[in-house]
């Protein structure tokens, strides 16, 4: 899941859109009060101080609640400090004024696959996919074919993330979550070139090291995959990924 929220947070990289024609809107001078709340709120964010970003959003929304960037990022904060339903509602809201706002859908499909509501995610995630301007389309096929992954819908899992990587040949998430639908299906031969071609690219990708090492072992060359175990026990000292990889030594050992 972690990889999935590294993708999330990269959609705060918003502009703020000028309202439509048939959209509610309030006047020029706090429209424009309200942008530079918002852009304060963004700075904060990107420099991780959740709570300085919530306190420029909540002025920003104030002002002007008829921007749907604003409500968007408002739902990122609060997904980002577990507040699901303020997050639902804020990313709802987006999608409310701007049906067509793929980083609302994206952000709302990613927060319904935290929660396992894998169907609900899919929706969202296909909604992102339908604007064909959309910029982040990398990160919502990826989101998308992971979703098929934890639903065991191998076949469309494949597709999507084969088409993540064709659409961007150096997303690297993407390789790492196409090798885990290959050994999902015991196709190991498959999953070790995909998994090698990401650590080429990105080579203290933990995630990726521990599922290569899980290939090693799978074909009984158990040296290469306690080397790559002990790899990531170095590289994620403190987390997840070093806390499986010390389990799986532990059988291995």
């Amino acid at each position: 899941m972690r990889v999935i929220r590294y993708i999330i947070l990269i959609c705060l990289s918003l502009s703020v859109v000028a309202a439509s024609c048939g959209r509610p809107h309030v006047g020029a001078d706090d429209a424009r009060k309200a942008k530079g709340y918002y852009e304060l709120a963004v700075a904060s964010m990107n420099g991780g101080d959740a709570t300085g970003a919530l306190n420029e959003l909540l002025k920003a929304v104030e002002i002007n609640p008829y921007d749907p960037d604003i409500h968007n990022a408002l739902g990122l904060v609060y997904y980002s400090n577990e507040k699901y339903t303020k997050a639902i509602s804020h990313f709802q809201k987006a999608i409310e004024l701007d049906p067509q706002h793929s980083d609302a859908h994206h952000n709302l499909g990613h927060l319904y696959l935290t929660q396992g509501r894998y169907d609900l995610a899919t929706a969202e995630f296909q909604q992102a996919l339908e604007n064909d301007l959309y910029r982040n389309r990398a990160q919502t096929l990826n989101a998308l074919g992971y979703t098929y992954y934890k639903k065991r819908d191998y076949l469309k899992a494949e597709e999507t993330l084969k088409g993540c990587i064709e659409h961007d040949r150096l997303y690297f998430l993407a390789y790492d979550n196409l090798a885990k639908v290959y050994i999902a299906l015991e196709r190991y031969d498959d999953a070790r070139p995909i998994l090698e071609q990401a650590l080429q690219m990105q080579p203290l990708f933990p995630e990726a090291m521990l599922d290569l090492g899980l290939v090693y072992w799978k074909i009984n060359k158990k040296n290469q995959a306690v080397d790559l175990f002990k790899r990531v026990k170095q590289i994620d000292p403190l987390g997840e990924f070093g806390a499986r990889a010390d389990e799986y030594l532990g059988l291995l050992e």
